[in-house]
C-alpha cells in the first residue's frame, strides 16, 4: 500500500536541487556540442514551418493534418517542444575528435543509443514531404492544391517552410447509384442514406469530395451487405467514381456495385450447423454428468466431458443453422465466448460452399484451469500513519499483509465465477521520534463475489440492446479492524447488473446493504477537541444501516484514430433510505416526513450522493502528452435527526498523491478552515478538483518527466437539516477564492511491471492559512519556501 509523503527534511531538498543544477549544466554543455555531430558542408534541420492559405470553407483540422503528412522532421523535442533533449544526449556521447570512435566507450554507446543523431537537410526528403502533402489534400477533395517549399540557412542550421495553398475543395452536387445485380440497388440506396445521415459525406452542396471518407464508406457498405446474407460480397465489388467540373469546383459521385467474375448476380448464403469444439487441456472433467458430444438447438457441440451446461454454450453461438449469413453474428459469438472467462483462446473459421451457397462455421476453444489459488504477501507503509479506515494521525505506521484468494471459473457449469479472498494485515503504530511508544493494529477482511454472465433479472429488457455483455454480480464482505483506539466492523453486501459494449459500461445496483458498527476507547474521545469529539461520536462511532441504490456509467473512447487521444467520463448517483421511506409513507397513515428510521434497532442512514469525473489525454507526439482531469461530487444527508451527517465512508476527501500534490493530504478544507493539530481527517459533503499534467520522455522505456498543476477543495452543504454552526459552507460567490492551488514537477520510472512515481509539489494558494498568507506563491523565491511549504509524494502508476 503506497501512501503520500507530505514532507522531507531540508537536506533532501538541497540535495535534489543540487542534482538538478548538475543535470541542467551537463545538458547545457551538451547543447553547445551539437555542432560537432554535423558534417562539414551539411546543415541540421531545426524547424519545419507551415504557411497554409485558408478560406471560409477550409477544414478546421486541415492544418494539423497537413503537418502530420511531413515524415521528414527535425529532431524530436521535449519541454513543450522546445528542448532537443535526445539530440543533446547523442552529442554528449559523441567524441569531438574522431567521432567515428564514439561507440568504443560503453557510456558513450549508451547515450548515443538513448539519443538520436541530427536530422540533416536533404532536398530529396523535403520534396517527398511536398508530394505527401499534395496527395493528402487530393484525397480530401482539394484537387487543385499548390504546395512548394523554401529553405532558410544560417550557419550550420536550416529551417524549412512549406507553403500550402489548398484553394477551394470540390463540392458534391449530386449522387447516382447503379448495380449490376438489381436486387442490391434498393439495399445500396438505403445503406448510403443511413451512412449519410450519420456522417453527411454524401450531402449535395454541403459535403466535399472526401476520398478518404469514401474509402471508409465502402468498408461500411460491404459490412452491411454481408450482414444481409451476401457472404461473397467484398470491397472489390464497389467502385466510387467522380465526375468533376473544374470551373465550378463541383463533382458528381457515382456509386456502382459489380458482380463477381463469371456470375450474373450475388447469391444469398445460409449458415449450416455450427461446430463447437473444446480443447479441455488440464481442466477438470466429469465423464458421467457431462457428455462428450451432442447437438443442442441445431449446433454440434464437442465438449469432451468439459464441465459446462450445453444449453449455456449453445445460447452464445449466434450462427444459427439455416439463418442468413451475418458477419456481425460471428463477431458477437467470438466476443461472448471470450467474455465467459473460461477459454484462453477462441478461433472461429467460416468455410463457404459456393455450390450450395452455405457457410460452415467451425469454433475452436481452449479452456483455462477451472480452479486457481493465489497468495500475495504485501508490505505496508503509511507516512501519515493510520488508525483504521476512518481516522488518520501524524503517526507513521509500518506493517505486513497477506492476501489469499481462491477462484472457481465455472461454479455450477454455467460459467459462473466465484472468488473468495481474505486480507489480513498487522500495522505497527508509533509516534515520530518516540519509538518506545509502540502499538499495533490488526485488520481482517473476507470478501466473496459471484459473477453470473449473460444472466440477470433485466435480461428480457435487454435482449435486443447493443450491449453484448450482461452480467450479474453478487458480492458480500466482512471487514474487522482492531486498533489501539477503537474497533470497527463493516458488513456490506450488494447485487449489481453490469452492461458493457465497446467504450461504454453501465452499472445498476438496485440494492446494496451495509452495516457499520464501531466502538471507541473513551480516553481516545476525551483526547479530541469538543468539535472533533462530537463529530467522531455521531459519524464514526454511531452504528448505521445503509440501504443504497446506485446507478453509474463509464464512457471511454479514442477521439481520433490517427493520434492516441482518449476521453474518459465517469458518472454515478447513489441514494439510501428512500425506498423504506416511500413504503412507510404508503403504509403508515400517520407518516411523518422528517422522521428517522431504524432497521433491527440500528439507525438507517438517508442521503443522496452524486459524482462526475472527466479525463482527457492528448498525445502531442510520441514524446509529449498533455492530460486533464476534472472531478466533482456532492452528497446531501436528510431525515437523520440529530445525527444528520453523511456517513464517513460516503464523504469526500482531497489531497494526496493523486490530487493537490503540493499540500498535506486530507488536511485541506472544508472551505477556509485552518490547519489544526486535530487528528480527524478533513472531509466534506462537496468536492471540486481539477488537474493538468504535461508528460515528456527523458530516457525511452524508463524515465519520464512531468510538470503539473492541481486545484480544488471540499465544502459542506447548507441543506435543510444542516447542523447549526457547520463550517465551510459552499458559497457560489466566494468558492473560487477558497480553492487550493499548487504546481510542481515529477518523474516516473517505468520498471515494466509497475511505474514508480515521484512528485514534488509547490503550493501557490493555501486556504488553510490566514488571509494575508494564503498566496504562498509570493514566497516562492525565499530561502525557506521549498523547505517549509513544498511536499514530496510517491505513488504507483499515473495519478490519472
Amino acid at each position: 500500500a503506497i501512501a503520500t509523503m507530505p514532507y522531507l527534511p531540508c537536506k533532501y531538498h538541497i540535495v535534489f536541487r543540487k542534482k538538478w543544477i548538475v543535470v541542467f549544466f551537463i545538458l547545457f554543455l551538451a547543447s553547445c556540442g551539437v555542432r560537432k555531430t554535423v558534417p562539414k558542408g551539411r546543415h541540421i534541420v531545426t524547424k519545419n514551418q507551415f504557411d497554409v492559405s485558408t478560406d471560409k470553407l477550409l477544414d478546421i483540422n486541415l492544418k494539423s493534418e497537413i503537418q502530420s503528412q511531413v515524415l521528414y522532421k527535425p529532431n524530436r523535442r521535449v519541454f513543450l517542444g522546445r528542448v532537443p533533449f535526445f539530440l543533446w544526449l547523442y552529442a554528449t556521447g559523441t567524441k569531438n575528435k574522431n567521432p567515428e570512435m564514439s561507440d568504443s566507450t560503453r557510456w558513450r554507446r549508451y547515450l548515443r543509443k538513448q539519443g538520436e543523431p541530427p536530422v540533416l537537410l536533404d532536398s530529396n526528403k523535403v520534396s517527398l514531404n511536398v508530394s505527401n502533402i499534395k496527395t493528402y489534400l487530393f484525397t480530401k477533395g482539394y484537387f487543385l492544391s499548390e504546395v512548394s517549399y523554401e529553405v532558410a540557412i544560417k550557419k550550420h542550421k536550416a529551417k524549412v517552410k512549406y507553403i500550402v495553398k489548398p484553394l477551394k475543395p470540390f463540392i458534391i452536387n449530386s449522387v447516382f447509384y447503379a448495380s449490376e445485380d438489381p436486387a442490391l440497388l434498393g439495399p445500396l440506396k438505403s445503406i448510403c442514406d443511413s451512412i449519410n445521415g450519420q456522417t453527411k459525406i454524401l450531402s449535395p452542396w454541403k459535403a466535399s469530395a472526401d476520398i478518404l471518407a469514401f474509402t471508409d464508406m465502402r468498408q461500411e457498405i460491404v459490412k452491411r451487405i454481408r450482414n444481409k446474407g451476401y457472404y461473397a460480397f467484398n470491397v472489390s465489388n464497389i467502385t466510387v467514381q467522380l465526375d468533376t467540373f473544374r470551373e465550378k469546383r463541383e463533382c458528381a459521385v457515382y456509386i456502382n456495385l459489380g458482380n463477381n467474375p463469371g456470375q450474373s448476380q450475388h447469391y444469398l448464403y445460409n449458415f449450416t450447423k455450427p461446430n463447437f469444439t473444446i480443447d479441455v487441456g488440464k481442466a477438470q472433467l466429469d465423464t458421467i454428468k457431462y457428455p462428450k458430444q451432442l447437438q443442442v438447438d441445431g449446433k454440434n457441440l464437442l465438449l469432451n466431458h468439459y464441465r459446462i451446461n450445453p444449453v449455456t454454450v449453445a445460447k452464445l453461438i449466434y450462427t444459427d443453422s439455416a439463418a442468413l449469413f451475418n458477419q456481425t453474428n460471428i463477431e458477437q459469438t467470438y466476443q461472448s465466448l471470450l467474455e465467459m472467462n473460461l477459454f484462453s483462446y477462441v478461433d472461429i473459421r467460416a468455410i463457404p460452399d459456393t455450390i450450395s451457397h452455405t457457410v460452415q462455421v467451425n469454433i475452436y476453444a481452449r479452456s483455462f484451469n477451472r480452479l486457481t489459488a493465489r497468495w500475495e504477501p504485501q508490505g505496508l507503509y503509511s507516512p501519515q500513519g493510520n488508525l483504521g479506515t476512518s481516522v488518520s494521525t501524524n503517526n507513521r505506521s509500518f506493517g505486513l499483509a497477506m492476501l489469499l484468494s481462491l477462484s472457481d471459473r465455472n461454479l455450477f457449469g454455467n460459467a459462473e465465477s466465484l472468488t473468495i479472498s481474505s486480507l489480513t494485515s498487522a500495522e505497527a503504530i508509533f509516534k515520530r521520534g518516540a519509538l518506545d511508544n509502540f502499538r499495533y493494529g490488526l485488520q481482517q477482511g473476507f470478501n466473496a463475489s459471484l459473477i453470473l454472465p449473460h444472466f440477470n433479472l433485466l435480461n428480457n429488457l435487454t435482449k435486443k440492446s447493443s450491449f453484448h455483455s450482461r452480467k450479474t454480480i453478487i458480492s458480500a464482505s466482512f471487514q474487522f479492524e482492531d486498533n489501539p483506539n477503537f474497533r470497527r466492523q463493516t458488513i456490506p453486501a450488494g447485487l449489481t447488473f453490469k452492461f458493457e459494449k465497446p467504450g461504454l459500461s453501465l452499472f445498476y445496483t438496485p440494492v446494496e446493504v451495509s452495516y457499520l458498527f464501531a466502538e471507541s476507547d473513551p480516553a481516545f474521545l476525551k483526547s479530541l477537541s469538543n468539535v472533533d469529539s462530537a463529530f467522531a461520536s455521531k459519524v464514526l462511532f454511531t452504528p448505521l444501516f445503509i440501504m443504497a441504490t446506485k446507478l453509474g456509467i463509464v464512457y471511454s473512447k479514442g477521439l481520433n484514430n490517427k493520434t492516441d487521444n482518449n476521453l474518459y467520463i465517469r458518472a454515478a448517483v447513489e441514494t439510501s433510505g428512500n425506498s423504506i421511506r416511500w413504503l412507510s409513507s404508503v403504509a403508515d397513515p400517520n407518516f411523518i416526513s422528517n422522521k428517522t428510521y431504524s432497521v433491527f434497532g440500528v439507525q438507517l442512514s438517508r442521503y443522496v450522493r452524486g459524482e462526475f469525473e472527466v479525463r482527457y489525454r492528448k498525445d502531442l507526439d510520441e514524446l509529449n502528452t498533455v492530460v486533464f482531469k476534472f472531478n466533482t461530487g456532492v452528497g446531501v444527508p436528510f431525515g437523520n435527526g440529530e445525527a444528520n451527517y453523511l456517513p464517513y465512508d460516503k464523504r469526500f476527501f482531497i489531497g494526496g498523491s493523486n490530487s493537490l500534490r503540493g499540500l498535506r493530504p486530507r488536511r485541506v478544507g472544508p472551505g477556509l478552515e485552518p490547519l489544526s493539530a486535530n487528528i480527524i481527517d478533513k472531509s466534506g459533503e462537496m468536492l471540486i478538483e481539477a488537474s493538468a499534467e504535461y508528460r515528456f520522455t527523458l530516457l525511452r522505456n524508463f524515465l519520464y518527466g512531468a510538470v503539473f498543476a492541481d486545484a480544488g477543495n471540499i465544502w459542506n452543504i447548507n441543506h435543510q437539516y444542516a447542523q447549526a454552526g457547520t463550517k465551510g459552507i459552499f458559497n457560489p460567490e466566494t468558492y473560487f477564492n477558497e480553492l487550493a492551488f499548487n504546481t510542481g514537477i515529477g518523474s516516473r520510472f517505468d520498471f515494466g511491471f509497475f511505474l514508480f512515481r515521484l512528485d514534488w509539489g509547490w503550493p501557490l494558494h493555501d486556504p488553510t492559512k490566514s488571509a494575508s498568507d494564503r498566496w504562498v506563491a509570493n514566497k516562492f523565491f525565499s530561502a525557506n519556501y521549498f523547505k517549509d511549504e513544498s511536499a514530496l509524494t510517491i505513488g504507483i502508476g499515473y495519478p490519472f
